[in-house]
Formats: C-alpha cells, sequence, structure tokens
C-alpha cells in the first residue's frame, strides 16, 4: 500500500454526527501555517514513492483560501495529493474543476449515510447529502474534461446513531463511482455490537465493486494500515 501522511489543515472535522456531540468548532489555520506541516513531511519522506499527503481536519474545500492552499502545498512537490472532504464545496461553480486542475488525485468524500434523511439529520446540514452527491459528480465531470487520472474514494465516520446506516453509505458511494471506502472506526467505542453491521457493509461493497476497509485511531484512510473489521473491533468481536 502507498503511504500518505496527514497534514492538518485545522481543527475540528469534515463530517461529524450531532447526536454524538454537539457541533464542533471549526477552525481553519493559516495557508502558510498548513504549508510548513506539509513541508516537514516532504523534506523528511523517506517511506517509498512519494511524497504523498493527506489533508485532514475540517474540510480543506472551505478553506478560505482553498485554492491557494491547494496550489501551495503541490508546489512543494507533492506526487499525490488527498482531500478529505464533505464533498459539498465540490458541487459549487468552479470547486472540481480547481481541483482537477491543480493535480489533486485523491479526494475522499465523507457521508453518515446512504440517504438524505439519514445523513441531514446526523450532520445536522439539511441538503448536504444531495450537495455531496452533486459534488461528485462534478468532480468526475472536471476530471473526465482533462482526462487526468484520480481516484475518487468515501469514508464514513462509525458511530452509534450510524450503524444500520453503514451498508446503505457503502452503496450509495459505489452507486456514484466511488471505488474504495473506508470506514473510519476512530471515534467508536462499540465492540462487537458494531461487528454485523460492518461486516455488512463490506459485504454490500464486494457486491458494488467497491474495496471497502476499516481504519481506527491514527490509521490514514488511504489504505497503508487497514484491518479486517474484528482486529479493530477486538478479539471479543470474533463470532
Amino acid at each position: 500500500m502507498i503511504k500518505f501522511g496527514a497534514v492538518p489543515v485545522g481543527a475540528g472535522d469534515a463530517v461529524s454526527c450531532l447526536r454524538c456531540s454537539a457541533e464542533e468548532d471549526v477552525s481553519y489555520d493559516p495557508v502558510e501555517r498548513i504549508v510548513e506541516r506539509a513541508r516537514c513531511i516532504v523534506d523528511a519522506w523517506s517511506a517509498g514513492p512519494g511524497p504523498n499527503l493527506t489533508l485532514v481536519g475540517p474540510d480543506p474545500l472551505e478553506h478560505p483560501e482553498a485554492g491557494r492552499l491547494i496550489h501551495a502545498v503541490m508546489e512543494l512537490g507533492v506526487e499525490r495529493l488527498c482531500v478529505v472532504t464533505a464533498g459539498e464545496a465540490l458541487s459549487r461553480p468552479g470547486i472540481a474543476s480547481m481541483v482537477a486542475d491543480e493535480g489533486v488525485t485523491h479526494v475522499r468524500v465523507t457521508v453518515l449515510a446512504g440517504d438524505a434523511m439519514t445523513h441531514d439529520s446526523l450532520s445536522g446540514r439539511p441538503g448536504s447529502f444531495e450537495r455531496a452527491l452533486a459534488g461528485m459528480r462534478a468532480l468526475g465531470e472536471a476530471f473526465d474534461a482533462l482526462s487526468a487520472p484520480h481516484i475518487l474514494c468515501g469514508r464514513v465516520p462509525v458511530c452509534a446513531h450510524n450503524l444500520q446506516a453503514l451498508p446503505g453509505a457503502v452503496l450509495a458511494l459505489a452507486q456514484n463511482g466511488v471505488r474504495s471506502i473506508a470506514l473510519d472506526l476512530s471515534r467508536a467505542s462499540l465492540g462487537s455490537q458494531a461487528l454485523p453491521w460492518v461486516e455488512a457493509a463490506v459485504d454490500t461493497g464486494m457486491v458494488s465493486g467497491a474495496w471497502v476497509c476499516t481504519v481506527g485511531t491514527g490509521e490514514c484512510a488511504e489504505g497503508l494500515y487497514a484491518r479486517p473489521p474484528v482486529e479493530l473491533l477486538g478479539a471479543g468481536a470474533a463470532r
């Protein structure tokens, strides 16, 4: 697997469940500070093909200077750049084409469920699910126009409130062109109760043509540390 170094762009998450906690305060760091973090990883890169970076934290595409940020990071000589996003920004004019033009290679769209009612309710953002789907379509068109290689990925943060929605989330992402999906267990303390739904989501990916993996605390969603669901959920989860 290809390694990606994580570069926080601020505090908060692209999408989070409001039923787990109150709405997170989202703040963005200045472009110069983010680029310096990226530069430190690039300068120390010794992990095989690369350097490869992932912009994480609050949605990088919602940064007040998103275009300048992505351009400056790419100017460091990054071989692969992944952006973890809620996908909504991609539906706005010019954002998808900017991402494609700047040479971003991986875009990981985050959803909490596979239908608008559940996703919008959990995220507290009415209309966000449909905007995310529209953003994925716009991104595909932008990359196709350039004949540029890219990977559209998915991310589903797992919590007690969306367990039953995991298979639907995987299906919705797969139906919109996503072929690699990470079930993010980094904030979940669910144990064996999560395993049937995680397994169902993995099975849904298999029949829908999407690779589904599980990732945990501190692990990069691009797949380097992907583990089987039983291993991440604990040995006691095995049936």
